[in-house]
């Protein structure tokens, strides 16, 4: 299974974009499966090109999908940068906020997945795991009318894991 990353270059993305402030930014990190209510990886054979430095991680090509922030709304950004793990995970490592944000909406379209063209909303909810470090941990996740609850993983340094599940009707 290989893992999708919301991704690192969103680091600086969303640091430079982000409300002017001069404070320290927080950390928030973002592993997510997306598999069919049988356990089918939908993420496994999605277009990417490999990153040479690492070959745990690879760029999702951009004419696959749209990957974008809605709130908070100080927010400006046109498309998000998406990263593949090994696991197929997408998965995302940021920095962009200089106080700790509690709720970050992404809106996603991307028909590999979810088998359309939609534009699916995905709610994310955060909290404090290290103050000293500025880091957050993703505690829920709102899709498609569900509730998910991740886990903190210790192998990642402190990423967020969720399994999403579609019940897709093709």
């Amino acid at each position: 299974m290989k893992a999708l990353i919301l991704t690192g270059s969103l680091l600086l993305i969303l640091c430079s974009n982000s409300c002017k402030n001069s404070k320290s930014p927080w950390y928030y990190s973002l592993m997510i499966s997306i598999q069919d209510a049988s356990g089918n990886d939908l993420i496994k054979g999605i277009a990417y090109y490999p990153n040479p430095e690492n070959i745990l991680v690879g760029i999702v090509k951009p004419d696959v999908y749209t990957l974008n922030v809605s709130e908070p709304c100080c927010i400006k950004v046109k498309s998000l940068p998406l990263r593949i793990y090994e696991n197929n995970y997408f998965i995302g490592y940021y920095d962009g906020f200089s106080d700790p944000t509690e709720v970050i909406t992404f809106s996603m379209i991307c028909s590999y997945i979810f088998k359309n063209d939609e534009e699916y909303e995905i709610i994310t909810y955060w909290s404090p795991v290290s103050k000293k470090r500025q880091r957050m941990k993703c505690y829920r996740i709102d899709f498609d009318g569900k509730e998910y609850i991740p886990t903190l993983s210790n192998d990642y340094d402190s990423f967020s894991v969720a399994t999403i599940i579609l019940n897709l009707t093709i």
